[in-house]
């Protein structure tokens, strides 16, 4: 997990600099978002007093779809090359609704070949588990076409 900082040396800072700069420059991105974490193609995006509800949606990620496989290299196999799955924890509903235009509390967008979730804070479990259910569905069901 990459929380800021340097570069781990086994990751392609290049492949870094490329996602960050695609969500930096999107209307997902929004200004209350001062912390990550990266994971391989995976990108969680989050205001740092939101720290613990981003780690329980990484951890239950974790939980319901590593079970006995490697998460990371299912959504390594399932994305387009140099594509990011970035999960945008907004601190509200009005932040979120700045980003995605509906009613619900959470919603899921292409963006080029990357893919974006958004859901405003708090989530709660049920939010959590279709954040994961939607995951789980789209990348890493067999035979899925990423479109």
């Amino acid at each position: 997990m990459f929380t800021g900082g340097e570069f781990p040396e086994k990751f392609d800072k290049g492949f870094y600099e490329n996602a960050t700069t695609r969500i930096l420059q999107s209307r997902f991105y929004n200004v209350t978002f001062n912390t990550a974490i990266f994971d391989g193609p995976l990108r969680i995006y989050f205001s740092q007093h939101q720290e613990p509800e981003a780690m329980k949606v990484y951890f239950s990620l974790q939980a319901k779809l590593l079970k006995e496989n490697n998460v990371l290299n299912q959504l390594k196999d399932s994305f387009p090359k140099d594509s990011t799955l970035f999960v945008m924890v907004y601190p509200n509903r009005e932040a979120f609704q700045q980003s995605f235009d509906c009613d619900q509390d959470y919603a899921c967008e292409k963006m080029g070949n990357d893919y974006v979730i958004g859901a405003h804070g708090p989530i709660s479990d049920i939010v959590r588990d279709n954040i994961m259910d939607h995951i789980q569905e789209k990348f890493l069901l067999p035979r899925y076409d990423f479109k």
